[in-house]
């Protein structure tokens, strides 16, 4: 193969260029580790910045533990009131208590 002064001139001007498009080509890889490796650390560092919510599954089993609870809450009161009602309301015992029919009696006014 024969080169010609002319081609030798271009060629040793575009070694230069090659070589530094060589060097690029193989850091790549390694750079883009880099670049990733950086937006990780920062994803992290936001989620742990983050409060975490609860998943939809967890969520409606908080939200019927609560209202089980406020149920309970309630009922525990009607039945406090009830006894209140009862024992400060005077009743005599021989017109409330049927055998036959129970032991409350309904009066209505």
């Amino acid at each position: 193969m024969n080169i010609r002064p002319m081609d030798l001139q271009v060629l040793i001007t575009r070694a230069t260029e090659v070589s530094k498009a060589q060097e690029i080509t193989d850091h790549q890889p390694t750079l883009q580790q880099q670049i990733f490796g950086q937006q990780w650390q920062q994803v992290t560092a936001n989620r742990q910045q983050q409060v975490q919510g609860a998943a939809k599954n967890e969520g409606g089993k908080i939200q019927r533990e609560k209202e089980y609870k406020e149920k309970q809450d309630r009922g525990s009161n009607r039945k406090g009131q009830a006894e209140k009602e009862i024992h400060s309301k005077p009743v005599h015992s021989a017109s409330a208590e049927d055998p036959i029919r129970g032991h409350n009696v309904d009066l209505k006014t």
